[in-house]
């Protein structure tokens, strides 16, 4: 027999983090961007087919563990990160394009690490990757299995891991994030609905 009650928390808790992390990526591209605006719509289908690269950030803990990643196309990128280089996009590299991204990652990553220290729920970030926007493969939990192969043991309700897409709009252009995550104490997870003030709007943002 299901445990109902666990379920229904780790639910709850799935939305809660999700919001956060909606919350913590849209507030803080427009602070390190520097665009006027942001708007967040979910998205679905192929996140490959949104960006050639993609960046990758870990974050783990006792409450959850999480990887966080942002699809983007090399012209957006310089289009997004031309205030912050002071440089017209043209004139911008591959490379500061793609360190723009992954300084965002971690800026995400480190938003959310804060909001839980807040809350009393210590986690740990890794430092953020670069790699092929097809290797979305490799994290999407709800992937086909592969004829001949034997599929992997189904975990219960309560211990599926979770995943959120969405687009962050920008008058310079768009980015498409993913979140594949596991509520490990939905308890703890749950306490972030109490969090009443915007840390990361109020906080100077700076590239490292």
């Amino acid at each position: 027999m299901k445990d109902t009650t666990l379920i229904d928390n780790v639910a709850g808790a799935s939305e809660i983090f999700k919001e956060e992390v909606r919350r913590q990526a849209s507030t803080l591209l427009q602070g390190f961007a520097s665009v006027d605006r942001t708007e967040v719509i979910s998205a679905t289908g192929n996140p490959a087919l949104h960006g050639r690269w993609m960046s990758i950030i870990i974050l783990a803990g006792k409450a959850l563990k999480m990887n966080f990643r942002v699809h983007f196309n090399e012209e957006v990128a310089k289009q997004l990160a031309l205030k912050v280089y002071a440089k017209k996009p043209e004139e911008i590299s591959t490379a500061q394009a793609v360190d723009f991204v992954k300084e965002f990652c971690n800026l995400v990553a480190g938003g959310v690490k804060r909001t839980m220290q807040d809350h009393q729920m210590q986690s740990l970030i890794s430092m953020p990757l670069i790699t092929r926007g097809t290797d979305e493969v490799f994290f999407d939990i709800g992937q086909p299995e592969v004829a001949g192969e034997l599929p992997l043991p189904k975990k219960a309700d309560h211990e599926a891991g979770q995943q959120d897409r969405w687009t962050i709009q920008t008058e310079r252009g768009d980015i498409l994030c993913s979140v594949t995550f596991d509520i490990l104490e939905p308890d703890a997870v749950q306490t972030l609905k109490d969090k009443k003030t915007d840390d990361a709007a109020e906080e100077e943002v700076e590239f490292l």
